[in-house]
């Protein structure tokens, strides 16, 4: 066999392989650490609010947000992730679906007990 095909086919394998953890692999990882920053720094944002008891339709808009980032950071848990990387996520005690659950109790609770909610979701995502 001529070592020109040789390394044209350790090449193309190389590549394939390549394209198939950049885009099964790296992307959705790399989506699921840019949804949990995104979700943290609205939770950041809401726990500043609780302190300066600032209640309102900014605080309501907020508390919008921070479902809908957990919704976004649910999603690419579920659908997205490979399941390696679900794993490397439980061994870590690191669980999405917890701390959605915390997230989506603001709904009916008060300005002053959604702390615990978001501590507990803090605590669920490990931030």
């Amino acid at each position: 066999m001529n070592p020109l095909y040789l390394a044209a086919t350790a090449s193309f394998i190389a590549g394939m392989c390549g394209y198939i953890m950049v885009r099964m692999w790296f992307v959705p990882i790399g989506r699921y650490r840019k949804a949990k920053n995104r979700l943290a720094a609205e939770i950041g944002i809401l726990e500043e609010m609780i302190v300066q008891k600032g209640a309102g339709s900014r605080f309501r808009k907020q508390m919008a947000a921070v479902r809908a980032g957990a919704m976004r950071l649910l999603d690419v848990h579920r659908y997205e992730l490979p399941y390696w990387y679900r794993l490397v996520l439980v061994r870590r005690q690191e669980s999405p679906e917890k701390a959605f659950t915390e997230i989506m109790k603001l709904e009916k609770c008060s300005v002053t007990d959604c702390g615990a909610h978001l501590q507990a979701a803090r605590t669920c995502l490990r931030i």
